[in-house]
């Protein structure tokens, strides 16, 4: 309870009172309540029969962080500070990382051989307890430290495991496991698509992700050829996935700083005024037949729109992207072939919308195309999301 309160008292930003002044203010709030000391007197924990923490969401709420966890203020380079800022929820100890785990496998849930299930049994104890304090490192902005706990976990692996991590329907598990703990770390290090960038946690996960190919592969070396292919695979996937959700998030943010300018969204607003629908659409269809001009046209009316109200302008065009997804999403079956015309047709679009505007010497012509790189990749990756591509 004590550490408890302690947690709530960091996420406050508040000095917590000493465990003896606690003891007391407990048995002031809860008068008569009965008590069991553990351990010896001056080295000694108090147990309360009858009471225990509360989450409380208006208070405090330590459970897994939501996807809005790592919200980055421009002008904060720390990582450390950033993971640690007030307006974050932060897991509390041991078993609060455990609720990120829920789904990781158990000996109940893979099928062993019965000669391995004993080591099958230790071994994803340990992988599990590996993985909370991976999780753990991340989330307190430890990098270095994660880095080493990975070291030390495979480069501390009994010998007597070796055989078990050489069968492939093990390693199928690890790779499970690998892609849980990855899916969870991503959520931690990247909240939400796109979001404004922090300078300094980006560089510091940027720079984890640069170490942990050596680091893996440095401790991997004594084990099965097997396992190591695996999880270098499962990361190299992981490392992808996660650099262009930063990507995206990167030309986001350039985006919103440039855009608080005022005159400049101003101007950006007045040259798209300027252009117009009906010579876009003479292009378009001269080489694509099957888009509707009522279509082109509604969505260059929208964009005007979302310029003419010079508020959040890029969050506005990607939530109007994951919109024009979500219709076109209605209207098809999602087969490779029809996803793969729906991306050319907006490459095509877009493209064209870029020449007329620079033929017509707009002189805020780099920041549609800023914008219109960070629509594109944006829809890519929310494609990517639900069908390979």
């Amino acid at each position: 309870m004590y550490n408890y309160y302690c947690e709530c008292c960091k996420f406050h930003r508040e000095t917590p009172c000493n465990q003896a002044t606690f003891g007391k203010i407990v048995r002031v709030v809860f008068p008569g309540i009965k008590t069991r000391r553990i351990g010896i007197r001056g080295h000694s924990r108090y147990h309360y029969f009858g009471i225990g923490p509360v989450n409380n969401k208006e208070k405090f709420s330590p459970s897994i962080p939501h996807r809005s966890y790592f919200r980055h203020e421009a002008d904060d380079h720390n990582p450390a500070v950033v993971l640690q800022s007030q307006d974050r929820v932060r897991p509390n100890g041991y078993q609060d990382v455990e609720l990120f785990l829920a789904d990781f496998p158990t000996i109940e849930t893979v099928a062993i051989k019965c000669k391995h299930k004993i080591l099958a049994f230790e071994f994803l104890q340990m992988y599990k307890d590996h993985a909370v304090t991976l999780i753990s490192s991340i989330v307190n902005a430890e990098f270095d430290k994660a880095i080493r706990c990975i070291s030390e976990f495979w480069t501390g692996l009994p010998v007597k495991m070796y055989p078990l991590l050489n069968q492939s329907d093990f390693v199928s598990v690890v790779e499970q496991c690998d892609l849980l703990v990855y899916f969870v770390i991503n959520d931690i290090l990247v909240p939400t698509v796109p979001y404004v960038v922090n300078k300094g946690i980006t560089e510091a996960v940027k720079s984890l992700l640069h170490c942990l190919p050596e680091c893996l592969t440095n401790s991997l070396i004594l084990l099965p050829d097997l396992l190591r292919t695996q999880k270098l695979k499962v990361y190299q996937e992981f490392q992808k996935c996660i650099q262009k959700q930063l990507h995206i998030s990167c030309i986001y943010t350039v985006a919103c700083v440039v855009l608080k300018n005022q005159d400049v969204a101003t101007k950006l607003l007045t040259d798209w005024k300027h252009m117009d629908s009906n010579e876009v659409y003479g292009r378009i269809s001269a080489v694509v037949q099957q888009i509707d001009l009522k279509d082109v046209l509604f969505y260059i009316k929208k964009i005007e729109m979302i310029l003419n109200s010079k508020e959040d302008i890029p969050k506005q065009l990607t939530r109007l992207v994951h919109t024009v997804l979500q219709t076109y999403w209605k209207s098809t079956d999602r087969q490779k072939p029809q996803i793969q015309l729906f991306v050319l047709q907006w490459s095509y679009i877009s493209g064209q919308i870029i020449q007329l505007l620079a033929e017509e010497h707009s002189s805020v012509t780099g920041l549609f195309l800023l914008l219109e790189v960070l629509c594109k990749d944006y829809l890519m990756f929310l494609i990517e999301k639900h069908v390979e591509i």
